[in-house]
């Protein structure tokens, strides 16, 4: 039984530290989770706009938010790499944040379902398919708005960069539909295995 079972252990070893682990899975998800929860927070200061909106045309707060099946690469837009690194220069965000999400998004996207977030509003979705590679509509017909009836938006993340002791955290994600791209960052901090939002900025480009 023993011959077997170190070989065993070894490949076991082994798979988590290619993979990333069940740990570091399981705090990408809370930390992303945290991050979907505070984003469809009415109170979250950076929905004002998105009330005033709702006020105006009578709609319902989005019951639902679409999250792309995959992270985003680190080619996709470097500007948002570039606003993150720019709060770090600023001491906004303590340095190392933004070299440790380099780091971990580096061999390409990552499928999100892998880390089985559990919030029943999120709904992952190909959003390179489902938006036909337009921010917004180019007719009447939005596939978002057909597909998804009172959805919240859409998110677009990429894996979370840490501290050296893992107890703090930063999330850059996109939010759409914008004629304009909107890139959205949280700094989180963990206490007791749970994260709590300590910041966030938004910048919009023209």
């Amino acid at each position: 039984m023993q011959f077997f079972l170190v070989p065993t252990l070894l490949l076991v070893a082994a798979t988590l530290a290619v993979t990333g682990g069940v740990d570091e899975r399981g705090r990408d998800r809370k930390v992303l989770e945290t991050v979907i929860a505070d984003a469809m927070d009415p109170k979250n200061p950076l929905n004002e706009n998105y009330l005033i909106y709702l006020k105006r045309t009578g709609r319902k707060f989005g019951e639902v938010v679409v999250v792309d099946v995959k992270t985003r690469s680190l080619e996709e837009r470097v500007d948002d790499l570039i606003y993150l690194e720019s709060l770090e220069a600023d001491g906004e965000i303590p340095n190392g944040h933004s070299a440790d999400l380099k780091r971990r998004n580096k061999v390409g996207r990552f499928p999100l379902k892998d880390l089985g977030i559990a919030d029943k509003r999120v709904r992952l979705d190909d959003l390179g398919v489902l938006l036909g590679g337009r921010a917004l509509p180019t007719s009447g017909e939005f596939p978002l708005e057909k597909k998804y009836p009172n959805n919240f938006g859409y998110l677009r993340f990429y894996l979370p960069g840490y501290s050296a002791d893992g107890k703090t955290s930063v999330v850059v994600t996109e939010h759409g539909p914008s004629p304009h791209g909107i890139v959205d960052v949280y700094h989180l901090e963990e206490s007791g295995n749970v994260w709590k939002v300590k910041r966030r900025w938004r910048r919009i480009y023209e």
